[in-house]
């Protein structure tokens, strides 16, 4: 990948805009509350239309079959395992349409990719694999 072919050939471009701290808080929080709303009501199939996709179709269009996570370990704060949660239940009520609609082969696949930026103990470590399976 470093031969000047490839480069000459090959480009990328990554945009990526990160919301501020308050943002971040509040669509968590948003995320949460439209979770509980959906229990509430038993209503999970839906979950994800909340976030603002139509269909299922939509969705995995946009997101991808199989979605990938970053998970910083180091703290293993509650925000970090409610993002996990949140994922989970927006790809799983997304994939139970399609089951609906009898694509009996849909399946939906989440990565967490675990990242320690300072030193992670071994019960950091051990929380967020456990909540992974």
């Amino acid at each position: 990948l470093l031969s000047g072919l490839c480069q000459l050939h090959a480009e990328v471009n990554i945009d990526l805009a990160l919301p501020s701290s308050a943002e971040a808080e509040a669509c968590l929080l948003s995320g949460v509350e439209q979770l509980s709303e959906a229990f509430h009501k038993t209503n999970l199939r839906s979950f994800y239309k909340s976030f603002g996709w139509s269909d299922a179709k939509e969705y995995f269009s946009s997101m991808g079959e199989t979605q990938v996570m970053l998970v910083d370990i180091d703290h293993n704060d509650s925000d970090d395992r409610l993002a996990i949660i949140l994922l989970a239940f927006q790809a799983a009520s997304a994939n139970l349409e399609r089951l609906e609609k009898g694509e009996t082969e849909a399946k939906a696949t989440i990565l967490l990719d675990g990242r320690t930026y300072e030193t992670a103990g071994g019960l950091s470590l051990w929380r967020s694999l456990q909540l992974a399976t």
